[in-house]
């Protein structure tokens, strides 16, 4: 674990070591065992995201040694550590660019609902704020349903709009909370989207959106959202 330290110089080195003999599932295994421990867990998930950002390969392996389910549960016992949770849900978002690891973090583990509870705690800390948005806003199709669901139990569509609300000058953090947005309201039935919608409205979300495309016209991402906004008439986020 002492790896992720300041002064590793050769990470590429430090990569090929872990992985060359066989330290992926270590890694996790001392996690699990030492889950209480956030001197353990916080150090072990930045090792995995070093691994995650040098080579593309390591997604598979920290996945298919349950490293998603691993992450998740050394994040559910220290929420308030933020850098903790910071690298956590980094080290998810690139994990979520795969299929399998998005079944087990939206379906299996309901990582949707400790992300939003973190999100509650660590509502003033824009870069927290980025990353986890930025985490959610990778749901693929198959998993927004999971998505929506938990948005609406745990009041997300509200605490995102508010954080929206908190950083309008961040790029980021206003291009992941307008796909979030999106992608929660795209998953409710059919039946459900009016009243969420006319809620978002309520809370402002639709001038929200207006606001971030005159202040951000380059963000392909914003203007994607506003379009599905516009053709809405009216309504907040489609």
């Amino acid at each position: 674990l002492h790896m992720t330290a300041q002064d590793v110089a050769d990470l590429e080195v430090m990569c090929t070591g872990v992985v060359r003999e066989n330290g992926v599932p270590q890694l996790i295994q001392a996690m699990r065992v030492f889950d209480a421990d956030a001197g353990v867990g916080r150090p072990a998930i930045a090792v995995l995201l070093n691994l995650i950002t040098f080579h593309h390969s390591n997604i598979t392996r920290i996945g298919n040694a349950s490293g998603v389910q691993a992450i998740c549960a050394v994040w559910r016992l220290h929420e308030d550590d933020a850098d903790l949770v910071r690298t956590a849900a980094h080290a998810l978002s690139l994990l979520l660019t795969l299929a399998e690891p998005q079944r087990d973090f939206f379906e299996s583990g309901h990582g949707q609902a400790l992300a939003l509870s973190s999100l509650k705690i660590h509502k003033k800390d824009a870069d927290m704020c980025k990353e986890i948005l930025g985490m959610l806003a990778r749901c693929l199709p198959a998993h927004t349903q999971a998505l929506s669901q938990t948005m609406v139990t745990s009041k997300g569509f509200s605490l995102v709009v508010a954080i929206m609300k908190s950083f309008p000058e961040v790029l980021p953090v206003q291009e992941h909370a307008s796909s979030v947005l999106s992608i929660a309201v795209t998953g409710l039935p059919k039946a459900g989207r009016g009243p969420q919608l006319a809620h978002l409205k309520r809370l402002g979300a639709d001038k929200l959106l207006m606001q971030a495309h005159k202040r951000f016209p380059e963000s392909q991402t914003i203007t994607r959202v506003n379009n599905k906004n516009q053709k809405a008439a009216g309504c907040a986020v489609c």
